[in-house]
Order: C-alpha cells, then sequence, then structure tokens
C-alpha cells in the first residue's frame, strides 16, 4: 500500500466499514464488514505521523472506540446505500 503523508484518507465524521476481522488485545474482536464513525484522526496525540500512516478512530456500533489503519477501513457513500442506522448515546 503506498500511503499519502500529506493528508488523510478519511475525515472526522465519515462512516466506514472494517475491511478485515481485528482482535484487539483487550480481547475484543471487530469483524469485517462492522461499520463504525471516524471520531478523531491522530497517530500519537502530538499530531505526528507515524510510520504505517495515519491513525484513526472509530467508534462503533457498538458504542467502543477502537484505533485503526487507513487500509483496514473502507469509506461507506451514503448514497450507495439503502439504509444505515447509526445511533450515539452520549452518558
Amino acid at each position: 500500500m503506498e500511503w499519502n503523508f500529506e493528508k488523510p484518507k478519511f475525515k472526522i465524521g465519515d462512516l466506514v466499514k472494517i475491511t478485515e476481522s481485528i482482535s484487539f488485545l483487550t480481547t475484543d474482536i471487530v469483524l469485517a464488514g462492522d461499520i463504525g464513525l471516524i471520531v478523531d484522526i491522530d497517530s500519537d496525540g502530538l499530531n505526528v505521523l507515524n510510520a504505517w500512516g495515519f491513525d484513526y478512530i472509530v467508534l462503533l456500533q457498538s458504542g467502543k472506540t477502537f484505533i485503526f489503519f487507513e487500509d483496514e477501513l473502507q469509506l461507506i457513500n451514503l448514497k450507495d446505500t439503502k439504509q444505515t442506522n447509526f445511533v450515539f448515546l452520549k452518558n
């Protein structure tokens, strides 16, 4: 994969689909096809790009947030979907 180090591929508020199943160290498993919303873009809190490109913090429908690399995400074009329900309840 070729990285664009100048600007992120996605923006905050983009609806994305997870492209591959991932097991996290927290014992959480995110499945390919899960849908989420990009809520932040960063690499280490200092706005410094890491060796793999931009990190995307994604809020999943489960209400949990996870960090993904851009090659693990695919943009969902709302024009191509019949219906997408995404509800976030703030504590």
